[in-house]
């Protein structure tokens, strides 16, 4: 054996991730929200999130989600309670099949099966904050 001590392992650190772009501000908290969502039933949260390129900007305009609600110990056949601004109501409620339709086969099964709608007076609530 050596006369020489021997050097303790060095630490290896991991290396650090660059992005040649800033990460975006929804991208930074979508981990921090998705427990809230499905707290307040948005276990498909894309619903609440990607609400306009599912049903478009000018129903998107007049709409916003509040919360889901399905049957006990189910995932599917759920009802979606919709807030709608005031003389829209009669649209959407028109326009329930095809909405219904355009959610289905954005998420890939038909998790809800009804809509629930809610008039909003003149102004929409915040999405996903439903009356206490």
């Amino acid at each position: 054996m050596s006369d020489t001590p021997e050097k303790p392992p060095q630490k290896v650190e991991p290396a650090r991730r660059y992005r040649l772009f800033p990460q975006g501000l929804s991208e930074c908290l979508l981990p921090l929200v998705i427990p809230v969502f499905k707290q307040r039933g948005f276990g498909e949260y894309k619903i609440l999130t990607e609400w306009e390129q599912i049903v478009g900007k000018q129903l998107a305009a007049c709409t916003r989600p509040q919360k889901i609600a399905f049957p006990p110990k189910q995932k599917t056949g759920g009802t979606l309670h919709l807030h709608v601004l005031g003389a829209n109501a009669l649209e959407v409620q028109m326009s329930e099949p095809q909405i219904l339709q355009q959610i289905a086969s954005y998420l890939g099964y038909s998790a809800i099966a009804r809509l629930q709608i809610i008039h909003a007076g003149n102004t929409l609530p915040l999405a996903g904050r439903g009356k206490k």
